[in-house]
Parts: C-alpha cells; structure tokens; sequence
C-alpha cells in the first residue's frame, strides 16, 4: 500500500455569479493536482469529484479591497463576486484602480453585489453613464456594457442633440469601436442627429453646434454624420423628382386621351341636338343631315297653299238686281213646297276677289340681337294646326340650339302663320236673305 500524503488544502478563486444563483468554486489548475491526489481511488464519478470540491464555502473566504481613484476610496467586494479577466485577483491581495472615478466605482460595486446599474447624484447622469460605459468596456464587463447602453439611450430620449454633444464631447476620444463597426454609444448619436435632422433640416446651422466640435475626433465624426443626412436628402428629392416627372408624363398622357374622349362625346351629342344622324362615324362613313331650311320651307308653302285655298264670291257669277214689289200679289202659301219671297240685293255690284288684294309680304327683317331692357314677345300661339305644332318645334329648336339657320325658318314660320290667321279672321260680307229682306220692307 501507498503511504498517505497530509492533505493540503488550498483557497479556490470563483467566477462571477449572480446574486440569486450559486457559486461554482473553481479550484486553480496548480491545486487541481494535489486534490486530484487526494481523492481515494474508490471514487471515480466526476459528480462524487464534484461533492469534494464542494466541501468548501467561497463565504469563508475574506473580501478582496479594491482601491479606487486616485486619492484611493476603498471598497470590499468578496473574492468570488470579482469577474475573471482584468479585476481578477489571487487570495487576499487588494486591487488598484486609478483610473476609475469614486463615482464610477460605486456603480461597479454596486453591479457586483446586485448585478444591477446604480449611479450616485451626478451632476450629468449621461456624462457619467458614459464614463461607466467606458470602465465596463475597457475591464471587460460585457453585462454591464449592455446595461449602460440601455441607459444612455433612455437618457438621450430626453434631451436635445446640443445637450447630448456636450455630455458627449470630452470623453468621445475613450470610446473604442468595436473592429470596423461603430459601437452602440456612436450608433445612438447618429440616431439622434438624424431625428434632430428630420425635425428641422437647418438645425445643423446654428452657432451652437459648431461650438461642440473643438474635439478633432467628434468633430470628425458629428461632420461626416450631418454629410450623410444631406446626401441621403439630397438622393431622396432626386428619386422623388424623377417619380414627379414619370407620373406628370403619364398624366398628359391621360389627359389627352380624355380629352379626345370628350371632343368625340360633345360632338355626338351636338349632333343629336342639332338633327344629325351619325351612320358609321367610326368607318369614315359619310353623314346624312336633316335641313332645317328645308323643313321651314315646306312649312312655308303649306302655310300658303293653305291661304290660297279660301273661298271668295266670283265676280263672273251676277247678282239678281232687286225689284220693286209694287202690284205684286202676296204669295199663297204652298203647302206642298213653300217658295221663298223675291228679295232685292243690297249690293248693287257682286263683289270679286281684287276687291280684297292678299296683303304684301313682310319684307325680311334683318338679324339683330334682342336689347338688353327688352324681352322678346312669343308669336306663337296655343297648337291648334299643324303649322302651329311645327312652329313651336322650330321654336324649342331655336330658343336650344340657338343656330341662325334655326332662327331664319322660325321667323319665315311665324310670318305665314300670320298671314293665314289674318286670312281666317277676315270675312267677306254675305248677301241678305229673304227673310231679312221681308222683314226689312
């Protein structure tokens, strides 16, 4: 059998671990041997390894004194809430960090007690966020990093790009990009000059925003940023001006055909009105028109036709010359058929039709337009022939239309209608009859 070896037991660094899990004790590798040594040979499981490194509490451990600032203020944080990297430390050793702000460290302290992000009353809270930012950056903290990152940019919704630049300038030169990428703090400024941009495209004018630019590096980057929103505007009213013109060509384009459209419906519907009859507009057919003189015409020559038709006494036909009746018996009264009394004529000479000339036409009244103080006196009177009918068509026609020809053939109407109705009043005298002529002796 092997002689026993005294046990020497060694303190174990632990990794960073959250306030609500459980520390995983980690012996370090130049220990592993010796308890590797130590463990009998029954036991090869690595979860029976496990339960005997566990026999040890890291809370036995003493807290590790972390010197901060330059006029160092101290802070004790427990070994195995210290993270593996940068702030790692062996035993009991402190740590120094000079470079790290007092108010900087109680933020870090305070994430790893709580992995939670605390600042102290600072006078500007993105100003020192920023400083966090860049603490967690540089020692490797990435949790802390994406909890800052969260914070800047809540604290950057409520400001102005001139507050954010002046919160920003100073410490701008610390920011480390990550390989050719901007980095999240860079990433929240570009976005907030182009809101700032787009809410007024001169606001990059004022005088307050060259004054935040004496740092070479963010004067640098904050140029080429508003470089970018005036290119990005300047392609974006170029690609609209070119959809302007497209659309502008095509809506000529759609005006002309309505407007060809139109021409052709005005026309048909002109011709309707005015007594066209469109056979095979679209073949290039000829077109049969309606005259409208020569309907006034045929109305005319009935209008005349219809004077010319009155009867007149005939002068050929003698009147019988009236006789006295003197010696003259009185008739008997005949039963059987009853004879008229002789009667004498009144009218010495049978009246003949150049008795009563037929009245001169009218001469032919030039057009002319109505006054103005005057309004014009309907001719035409209530439909009782059919001269009448047509007269009032050709009036709606004229009043419609408004066309010269139209006109000319309702005045030419009017004027035969006229005539006939002056024909028709007149009456020529009638000789007495017997019984006026008995009566009157």
């Amino acid at each position: 059998m092997h002689p026993k070896k005294k046990k020497t037991i060694k303190k174990f660094d632990v990794d960073l671990w959250s306030p609500c899990g459980n520390p995983r004790p980690q012996p370090a590798v130049e220990d592993s041997e010796d308890i590797i040594e130590d463990i009998p040979e029954a036991v090869h499981s690595s979860s029976e390894i496990a339960a005997q490194l566990q026999q040890f509490s890291p809370y036995t451990e003493a807290p590790v004194a972390l010197h901060i600032g330059e006029e160092p203020t101290v802070y004790y944080v427990p070994s195995h809430l210290l993270p593996r990297g940068k702030i790692h430390t062996r035993g009991e050793d402190p740590l120094y960090l000079p470079d790290i702000e007092v108010e900087t460290g109680h933020t870090l302290v305070h994430y790893l007690y709580t992995g939670t992000y605390e600042t102290l009353h600072a006078s500007s809270e993105l100003e020192q966020a920023l400083l966090v930012y860049i603490m967690a950056m540089s020692y490797e903290i990435p949790r802390l990093a994406e909890l800052v990152v969260s914070e800047i940019e809540s604290l950057c919704a409520g400001i102005d790009i001139f507050r954010m630049m002046t919160s920003i300038e100073p410490n701008f030169t610390k920011l480390e990009l990550e390989s050719r990428d901007e980095g999240p703090v860079h990433a929240i400024l570009r976005k907030k000059a182009r809101t700032t941009f787009e809410a007024n495209p001169t606001a990059f004018q004022a005088d307050e925003f060259l004054a935040h630019l004496s740092n070479a590096d963010f004067r640098s980057f904050m140029l080429k940023c508003v470089m970018k929103l005036y290119s990005d505007k300047v392609s974006h009213l170029e690609r609209d001006r070119e959809g302007i013109r497209k659309e502008l060509k095509d809506s000529k384009k759609t005006v002309k055909k309505f407007e060809a459209d139109w021409k052709v419906d005005v026309e048909q519907r002109m011709d309707n009105q005015n007594g066209y009859v469109a056979v095979g507009a679209y073949d290039s057919e000829p077109t049969v028109r309606e005259d409208i003189e020569h309907v006034a015409a045929e109305a005319e020559s009935i209008s005349t036709d219809c004077f010319n038709n009155i009867s007149y006494p005939s002068c050929e036909d003698s009147v019988q010359p009236p006789r006295s009746l003197d010696g003259l018996e009185e008739p008997q009264p005949d039963e059987s058929q009853p004879e008229q009394a002789p009667c004498e004529e009144l009218y010495p000479e049978e009246p003949c039709r150049e008795a009563y000339p037929e009245p001169p036409p009218e001469p032919y009244p030039e057009e002319s337009e109505v006054p103005a103080h005057e309004t014009p006196a309907e001719t035409i009177a209530e439909p009782e022939h059919a001269q009448d009918e047509l007269a009032k068509i050709l009036q709606q026609m004229g009043r419609s239309l408004k066309t010269n020809k139209a006109k000319r053939a309702l005045e030419r109407l009017e004027r035969a209608v006229r005539s006939e109705k002056q024909a028709v009043q007149y009456e020529p005298p009638q000789p007495p009859s017997a019984e006026e002529i008995v009566f009157s002796s």
